[in-house]
C-alpha cells in the first residue's frame, strides 16, 4: 500500500471513530517502510490544516461541502494539504494521486469534481487565498482552529499575541529526546547521534530535537538509552529539584516520563510513588521504568481527588502534573483541536486534586504544579485560588509559563511550599 492510500484510510477511520491520531498509526501505518514519512507527514498535516483546508474547499466547490463524502473529502484535504503546504511534492503529482484515489475509493462522479477542485487550487498562489476581514474569523480559518480554542487565546492573550501562538501551534518541531543519565550523558548521546549521522537539534545542553525520527532512535529508545520528552516538561522536573534520599509523589503520573527523569536525576537513590486512576496506565509507568532499568518507582493505582490519610505529612516533595486541556501541545497532537471539549471544564478537578494532595506534604517540602497548557483558568486561577484558601502555602519564586516555540510545547509550572503544618483533614 503507498503512502497516500495509507493516509486516506487512516483518516478516514480517525474520523469516523473518535480515534487518537498516535494511537491509530501504531496500529494501522501499514504502507511499505519508504512510504511512512511521507503518510504520517500527510496525516498530521490534515488533522494540523483540517479546517483551513475545508475552507478552501468550500471557496471552489460548487457543491456543499456538507453534502461531500467523507471519503472525497479526505481525498480533497490531503491532496490539498499537499499542493498548498508541501512545496517538495509537485502540485501535478498530489492532483494525479488524488484523483487515482477518488478512482478507486468513490463513485466515478466524483472523479471529474475532485479533478477540477485541484486543478483550480494548484493554479493559485497560497497567499492568494481570500479569508474573511472579521479578525477572529481570520485567525480561525487562516490558522485552522476551532472558534472555543481562538476565543480563549484571543481572551488571556489578545489578537496579536493569539496569531503568534496558532503559527507556532501549526509547525511540526519534530521529536524531543534525552539520555537516560542513569546510563549514558548527553555528549555520549550526541557522539552516539553523530556517529549515526542523525540530524539534530541541541536543546541548553540537555535534550535533543530530532526531525526525522528512524529505526536507530528507536533502537536506542527499546535499550533505555534514551527517552522521548519534552525539554518543557523537563523543567517540570527541574523545577521540583529532587534529591537522593527524598521522598516524592508524582500525582497523575502516567505514561511516567517525569517520574523517570526525577529517577534519573537522584542516580535512582529517592524514593517515588507514582500514581494514575487507571491500572492500565499504571503499567505503563512500570514499563517505562523497566525500559530504563530505574528501581526507585512504585507505581501504584490511586485518584488523586480522593483523600488517602495513609498518605497524610509524608512527602518531601510532590509533583502534580495536572490533568488539563492540553492546548499547549497542539504542534504535536492537533487531533486536541477537533475534540469538541469544553476546555474551561476541568478547573474543578485540578481544584480538588491540588487541595487534596496538599496534605500530603511534610512542611517545607514543596510541591509543583504544572500543566502542558496555556489557558489561565487553568494555571494562574488554580494557583491564586489555592493559595487564597491555603494560608499555609507560599509561592516560591513567579510562575513559569512557558510559550509555544521551535523548542519546547507550551507548558505552565510553579513551586508551592508548605511554611507550617496547617489544619489537616478531619
Amino acid at each position: 500500500m503507498k503512502a497516500r492510500e495509507n493516509a486516506l484510510i487512516i483518516l478516514n477511520k480517525i474520523e469516523k471513530e473518535s480515534l487518537y491520531a498516535n494511537l491509530e498509526l501504531k496500529n494501522s501505518l501499514i504502507c511499505e517502510e519508504k512510504d511512512k514519512t511521507l503518510a504520517v507527514e500527510i496525516i498530521y498535516g490534515v488533522l494540523r490544516y483540517k479546517l483551513n483546508l475545508d475552507y478552501v474547499i468550500s471557496q471552489y466547490s460548487k457543491l456543499k461541502f456538507s453534502k461531500l463524502s467523507l471519503t472525497v473529502k479526505n481525498i480533497l484535504r490531503l491532496s490539498l494539504y499537499q499542493i498548498l503546504y508541501l512545496d517538495r511534492i509537485p502540485k501535478s503529482a498530489a492532483c494525479n494521486e488524488g484523483v487515482k484515489l477518488t478512482r478507486k475509493y468513490s463513485h466515478k462522479g466524483s472523479v471529474s469534481f475532485v479533478n477540477a477542485i485541484l486543478r483550480k487550487v494548484s493554479d493559485i498562489d497560497k497567499n492568494e487565498i481570500s479569508y474573511p476581514t472579521d479578525r477572529k474569523e481570520y485567525l480561525k480559518y487562516k490558522y485552522s482552529f476551532p472558534e472555543n480554542i481562538t476565543e480563549i487565546f484571543i481572551r488571556d492573550y489578545g489578537v496579536d499575541k493569539t496569531e503568534e501562538l496558532l503559527t507556532q501551534l501549526n509547525v511540526n518541531k519534530g521529536v524531543c529526546i534525552r539520555p537516560n543519565l542513569t546510563k549514558i550523558s548527553f555528549s555520549e548521546l550526541a557522539e552516539i547521534l553523530d556517529e549515526n549521522e542523525i540530524l539534530y537539534k541541541t536543546v541548553e545542553g540537555k535534550a535533543f530535537i530530532i526531525h526525522k525520527r528512524n529505526k536507530i532512535i528507536d533502537e536506542f529508545f527499546a535499550e533505555g538509552l534514551c527517552s522521548i520528552q519534552d525539554r518543557a516538561s523537563m523543567k517540570v522536573v527541574e523545577l521540583l529539584n529532587p534529591q537522593k534520599g527524598d521522598k516524592i509523589l508524582d500525582v497523575c503520573a502516567a505514561p511516567g516520563g517525569k517520574s523517570c527523569y526525577i529517577a534519573e536525576m537522584t542516580g535512582d537513590e529517592c524514593k517515588i510513588v507514582s500514581c494514575d486512576i487507571h491500572k492500565h496506565r499504571v503499567e505503563l509507568i512500570k514499563k517505562n521504568a523497566q525500559r530504563l532499568s530505574l528501581k526507585s518507582i512504585n507505581a501504584i493505582v490511586l485518584d488523586g481527588t480522593e483523600s488517602n490519610r495513609s498518605f497524610f505529612g509524608q512527602f518531601d516533595k510532590i509533583l502534580l502534573d495536572a490533568p488539563c486541556s492540553g492546548l499547549g501541545v497542539i504542534a504535536k497532537k492537533p487531533d486536541i483541536k477537533w475534540s469538541g471539549k469544553d476546555y474551561d471544564c476541568l478547573n474543578e478537578i485540578q481544584r480538588k486534586i491540588i487541595d487534596n494532595v496538599s496534605f500530603y506534604l511534610k512542611p517545607g517540602g514543596v510541591l509543583v504544579y504544572s500543566t502542558c497548557t496555556i489557558n489561565k483558568t487553568e494555571n494562574e486561577d488554580i494557583i491564586n485560588g489555592f493559595l487564597n484558601n491555603h494560608k499555609d502555602f507560599r509561592l516560591v519564586g513567579n510562575c513559569v509559563q512557558l510559550m509555544p516555540c521551535e523548542e519546547y510545547d507550551g507548558f505552565f509550572m510553579c513551586c508551592l511550599e508548605r511554611i507550617n503544618n496547617g489544619k489537616d483533614k478531619a
